[in-house]
């Protein structure tokens, strides 16, 4: 028969840093994932939804010069023109 009174503990969970950890980690492959799209639709324009789903690093880009030197090269990288 089991002890009714024993309390089992929480299983741990990630917290705060492992919340910041993944939000990091999905940015990064947000911004990351821009050459292989760019590449793919290198020879025509993209669908609306991508486009929109870009937009935010466009601007990024046109009102900060290291973004927008950072997001050149690494299209060039992955034959790209963004």
């Amino acid at each position: 028969m089991k002890d009714e009174g024993t309390v089992q503990p929480a299983p741990k969970g990630g917290g705060v840093l492992g919340i910041l950890g993944w939000v990091t980690l999905a940015l990064m492959v947000y911004v990351l994932s821009l050459g292989p799209v760019g590449r793919y639709y290198n020879t025509g324009r993209p669908p609306g939804a991508i486009r929109a789903l870009y937009r935010p690093l466009g601007v990024l880009a046109n009102n900060v010069p290291d973004v927008q030197k950072f997001l050149r090269w690494y299209g060039d990288l992955w034959g790209a023109h963004l």
